[in-house]
């Protein structure tokens, strides 16, 4: 992997976690996640199997 997509990958995860932490409780667990789940998924463990499961 180059260097510039490297960065750009970084660059994107950072906006997409930033993104998620702008929204509410309530609209995060709509969509399947906590804060934490978040924190997990930046931090590059696994969130939680309610999040990746589809109902």
């Amino acid at each position: 992997m180059s260097m510039i997509s490297s960065l750009f990958r970084r660059s994107r995860r950072q906006k997409v976690y930033s993104d998620l932490l702008q929204l509410d409780d309530h609209l995060l667990l709509d969509i399947g996640l906590t804060r934490g789940d978040v924190r997990q998924l930046m931090n590059g463990r696994a969130a939680s199997p309610r999040a990746i499961t589809h109902e």
